[in-house]
């Protein structure tokens, strides 16, 4: 493990042992304080500003890398937390790799972490799978400027193709393992769904170098069950949506010869 990850594992073993006994609204403010240290620290006053001031506009813009396109988000919303962890704090990139051609970005949002792949692997190809139509066009307005290597499938995430029940909303949706038919009163969508073998398949890829899956509860059924693709991929990201499942995937994809550390929320599953 190289030196810089070494001291992250250890800097994470640290937050996770404060977390377990600061108290719980301390440990939030804390927390809440930090990251935006870090997004002032990063971006400058002008452009943290224009990321946490409230708005009346419905969608901003805001630029987090020098020269690249600027990225949409809707103020005030968890949007702004999203480009803070994933864009800011790099939260899905701690672990970097050479010659990466392939990624698949699964439960991709607003194309935050899609877009961090983009600016940081400039070589490679981005499936981005988003089963929320309601983030569609702005997932698709921050992937306009990589259009010739970013694709962006209208789907979720299981083992199998099928249809299910998508419900909620922002950063708190799930999928259900339980299929209706149309919409039901509480406005549910039904999303087509796809495996990652069937990803793979559909883009004509050999393999994903990197899979990053924030799926909302379906990583028990995706990193168990039919998992062919997983000897086709060197890295696998993934931020768990519940013990149980994370204590079930973590000891399968130990068990399929991938090391593991954690940074925060994600686990890096790595060869």
């Amino acid at each position: 493990m190289p030196n810089a990850l070494e001291r992250r594992v250890l800097s994470e073993r640290i937050r996770r042992a404060a977390r377990k006994v600061c108290p719980r609204a301390f440990y939030r403010t804390f927390a809440k304080l930090t990251d935006n240290y870090m997004a002032l620290r990063v971006l400058g006053f002008s452009r943290y500003r224009e990321l946490v001031s409230a708005s009346n506009c419905e969608l901003r813009e805001v630029t987090i890398y020098p020269n690249q396109p600027p990225f949409t988000f809707r103020p005030t919303s968890p949007d702004v937390s999203a480009i803070i962890q994933n864009l800011v704090r790099e939260e899905w990139g701690q672990f970097r790799i050479d010659n990466v051609y392939s990624i698949l970005d699964g439960g991709a949002y607003i194309g935050d972490t899609s877009y961090y792949f983009a600016c940081k692997y400039p070589k490679s190809r981005i499936i981005a799978v988003e089963p929320n139509k309601v983030n569609h066009p702005i997932l698709e307005r921050n992937l306009a400027a990589f259009s010739d290597r970013a694709s962006i499938a209208k789907a979720g995430i299981w083992h199998e193709s099928c249809q299910l029940t998508f419900s909620g909303e922002f950063t708190g949706a799930r999928i259900e393992p339980s299929p209706l038919i149309g919409e039901d009163s509480k406005g549910d969508q039904i999303v087509n769904c796809l495996s990652i073998n069937k990803l793979l398949s559909l883009h004509n890829l050999d393999r994903f170098d990197i899979v990053k899956l924030d799926i909302e509860g379906s990583e028990e059924s995706v990193l168990t069950q039919n998992v062919e693709w997983l000897s086709k991929a060197r890295l696998v990201l993934v931020e768990f949506h519940g013990a149980s499942i994370e204590s079930k995937c973590t000891c399968f994809l130990k068990q399929n010869n991938f090391r593991h550390f954690t940074f925060r929320s994600v686990h890096y599953f790595y060869r």
